[in-house]
């Protein structure tokens, strides 16, 4: 009987994506699955800071309201490093990239056969 269940759920759930994908090629479609994913997205930063709050708490014994402002704190300067590093890869990216043209233009200028 587990195996049937389970079989089912990977049934229902393949058709799900199936449904979604079907959705995702209209407009109303690709909007409704954004604003999902952002639901989402919120979902988790709340579930990170509970978490982190909860842990501080166990640690340190502060009060759940301070737990929660530490944690908030926590997840800035975290996300503001990621930011950070996003940033200097960009940057990177784009140097790197204007070295590349730069060398194949001069490639072509060397290479002009008159």
């Amino acid at each position: 009987a587990k195996k049937e269940f389970q079989a089912e759920m990977r049934r229902r759930k393949a058709k799900k994506k199936q449904r979604q994908a079907e959705q995702r090629k209209t407009l109303k479609g690709q909007l409704t699955a954004k604003v999902e994913g952002l639901k989402v997205k919120e979902q988790v930063k709340q579930r990170r800071e509970t978490n982190l709050g909860i842990k501080l708490q166990n640690v340190s014994g502060m009060t759940s309201k301070e737990a929660k402002e530490q944690a908030q704190r926590v997840l800035k300067m975290r996300e503001e490093a990621i930011a950070r590093k996003k940033l200097i890869a960009d940057q990177k990216a784009a140097l790197q990239n204007k070295r590349k043209l730069a060398w194949q233009e001069q490639l072509l200028r060397n290479t002009k056969v008159e």
